[in-house]
């Protein structure tokens, strides 16, 4: 992917990250314009750095790669103004969205939009459920995921401490 992005006369990788707590240091250090994102990522996964990322770093844009096309990930993200893309994106169209997040954009593909856009959660008399995961502070969905990781207690107060 990085060779994938220098190629293009107006795009240059300015740094990596193997994990969410690398993204983030990463991110605050060299405020990129534009941070491209993995869903899947150990640690401190994708969807709780990106959250992070938008919260310290607001001019950087995000487009998150994905491997997932679940419609409440998806929701989280257009909330944020997030651009989702699938990662098997053939490099063109991959670049092509990095510019347009870039210009102020919403990048979506057009079958995951699809998905995210049918509404499932509408009640019977018409009014839309509450998603009980966003009435979670940051830390407590950064606690969730750890525990649904299969983490011990100590493990995840040891991983939370060192953020």
């Amino acid at each position: 992917m990085k060779a994938l992005i220098n190629m293009a006369d107006d795009m240059e990788v300015v740094g990596e990250a193997a994990d969410g707590r690398e993204a983030i240091a990463r991110a605050q250090a060299l405020e990129p314009d534009v941070a491209v994102m993995d869903i899947a990522m150990p640690g401190l996964g994708g969807l709780e750095a990106t959250l992070e990322i938008r919260k310290l770093c607001p001019r950087t844009r995000i487009l998150v790669l994905s491997q997932y096309d679940d419609r409440e990930y998806v929701r989280r993200f257009l909330r944020r103004r997030v651009g989702v893309r699938p990662e098997k994106s053939a490099g063109s169209e991959l670049t092509a969205a990095i510019r347009s997040v870039h210009r102020g954009g919403l990048v979506l593909d057009p079958e995951v939009a699809r998905e995210a856009m049918r509404d499932h959660t509408a009640a019977a008399d018409g009014t839309r459920a509450e998603d009980p995961y966003e009435a979670l502070t940051d830390r407590e969905k950064q606690v969730l995921k750890l525990v649904a990781e299969g983490r011990s207690n100590k493990e995840v107060a040891d991983e939370l401490a060192s953020a």
